[in-house]
């Protein structure tokens, strides 16, 4: 009887799995563009990649990666063997790349806490707890392939691998996990720099406690485990280190990529978050909390997820504290990530308690209504009912709030957004012709931001200035945007004289222009050719001079 519940409860997990793999394979299986652009910044890195130049800054010549190498990487390998298109991969293999996502996210809870919690933590994961907020925000199964939604089943694997680490104090498992960390590094740092803040935690208390006690050979054991995993994540994680530490040596001179925070992660916009997230599934989950601790009896399993809730919480008020001093009063903090990435781990936090409360409200309607039974034998009998019960209500609570997660921002804005991009015939249409005609290290001069990010940065041709969200970060973006802008005042009218030696600088040979400007630039010819590329509305002129 016991295997027959654990099989309805695998079978139930799968199914809603695949219900809302299918909603998210609706939304993008017929898109071949989105309107984000994170996107872009994707495919320039998969253009270089796919042209033999992993490593490098697809955007300025003669600079290194700075970006998380992993899901692009995979991109270019997908593209490489499937013969698919670069956008259509960034776009159409969201729902089964971030299907990884739930699956680890089961394994963890099921592993971790039991069937009965796994079960209502999935519900919560897939359909209830994010409601309204777009899923690059808040961990869910999301039909967008951003690398947060993508690279969040490496840290619930890398949860469980700390807890048996921990556990069975081998060796051999810290060095295991210092590579998973070191693999989510090369996707995304919050969560490899969770789950080090977290692992630091642990092994900290104990380190304080074999010092107390006086327990040198514990403490040289502590101390090896953390070293051993500490290597193994360098060694994991060194393609980016590498280039980061070891040519740019972490010295940030453009901020604004770990700085940007919007919408409702403003500061000032607390309150809007709050009812952003004030929900059925968040009064379960509080009740969730009180059931975890009372019942949950493992000291390290209890710590390991209050760690979690803790480090969440310090890094996203610290992420946002240095938004705002940087903003409001120029005072430089080091910085990791814009805040809502460790949002996004609440999140997922949230759905797990609320699997608890789930289990914890049905255990306690349990009690109300059932009267004690002594018998061991019709205990395990009501137990395992329970527990059938348990799963139908799951179910339910599933079938009943579908219509409600198929109307999500997720899914009806973002697409409609998709569609909208989708039949900007012009701006493809360059896209498409810079692609197939204009060599990798050509750089060229973008009229303006919108130019930059959705025409020349997706093609990882080579500019003078990208956008500052999408601008290396180890390098000044001020002087490369002043000089831009000069670059095109001397394109308008001649001045200032200066800027004419820019474009020998930076060795820009081509020059990308809206038709409806033309007119503005009158000394176009001092320097230009003929356009060599247009359409109704962008032409591409060579320099020439």
């Amino acid at each position: 009887m016991t295997r027959a519940v654990k099989l309805l409860y695998l079978l139930l997990s799968g199914l809603m799995i695949s219900v809302a793999c299918w909603q998210c394979y609706q939304m993008t299986h017929d898109l071949q563009w989105t309107l984000d652009s994170d996107f872009c910044r994707e495919m320039s890195y998969v253009w270089a990649t796919l042209s033999g130049h992993f490593g490098q800054d697809p955007s300025y010549a003669g600079e290194y990666m700075w970006y998380n190498p992993l899901l692009f990487s995979l991109e270019a390998l997908i593209v490489r063997t499937t013969g698919l298109s670069v956008n259509a991969v960034g776009i159409q293999m969201g729902p089964f790349l971030n299907l990884l996502a739930p699956m680890a996210f089961l394994f963890m809870a099921w592993r971790l806490f039991g069937k009965e919690v796994a079960l209502g933590a999935l519900l919560s994961f897939l359909f209830l707890s994010t409601g309204e907020l777009p899923g690059c925000v808040s961990a869910t199964l999301s039909p967008w392939l951003f690398p947060v939604t993508f690279n969040q089943f490496i840290f619930y694997l890398n949860f469980v691998l700390c807890y048996v680490a921990f556990k069975r104090q081998k060796i051999g498992w810290f060095l295991l996990l210092g590579l998973s960390i070191g693999i989510n590094f090369l996707g995304h740092t919050a969560p490899a720099l969770m789950m080090i803040l977290i692992m630091v935690m642990v092994q900290c208390d104990k380190i304080i406690k074999a010092l107390k006690d006086k327990q040198p050979y514990l403490l040289k054991r502590y101390l090896a485990q953390s070293s051993v995993t500490f290597v193994a994540f360098l060694i994991a994680s060194l393609p980016l280190l590498y280039v980061i530490v070891g040519k740019y040596h972490l010295n940030f001179k453009n901020r604004f990529p770990f700085e940007f925070v919007d919408g409702i992660f403003i500061a000032h916009n607390l309150l809007q978050l709050i009812e952003a997230n004030l929900s059925f599934s968040l009064i379960v989950a509080f009740a969730g909390i009180y059931w975890f601790r009372k019942n949950v009896k493992d000291d390290l399993l209890r710590k390991l997820v209050i760690y979690w809730f803790v480090m969440c919480v310090v890094m996203y008020v610290y992420s946002t504290l240095v938004s705002s001093l940087d903003l409001h009063f120029n005072i430089h903090l080091p910085g990791t990530v814009p805040s809502f990435h460790y949002f996004f781990y609440l999140k997922a936090l949230q759905s797990l308690f609320f699997g608890f409360g789930l289990v914890g409200i049905w255990t306690w309607i349990g009690i109300w209504f059932k009267p004690k039974i002594e018998s061991n034998s019709r205990s395990g009998i009501i137990w395992m009912m329970s527990s059938i019960q348990l799963a139908l209500i799951v179910a339910l609570i599933a079938a009943l709030y579908f219509p409600i997660y198929t109307k999500r921002f997720d899914f009806v804005n973002i697409r409609e957004q998709s569609l909208k991009r989708a039949s900007e015939h012009d701006r493809i249409d360059m896209y498409e012709y810079i692609v197939k005609n204009i060599p990798y290290e050509k750089v060229i001069l973008s009229e303006d931001g919108e130019s930059s990010v959705f025409l020349v940065l997706p093609t990882a041709r080579k500019m003078v200035s990208s956008s500052i969200q999408y601008s290396n970060p180890y390098l000044n973006f001020e002087e490369r945007e002043y000089d831009r802008l000069h670059m095109l005042a001397f394109l308008r009218d001649g001045q200032p004289a200066a800027a004419k030696d820019l474009f020998k600088r930076y060795n820009a040979s081509l020059v990308l222009l809206s038709n409806k400007s033309l007119d503005k630039y009158k000394n176009l010819e001092s320097l230009c050719g003929p356009a060599i590329y247009s359409n109704r509305q962008y032409s591409l002129i060579p320099v020439i001079k």
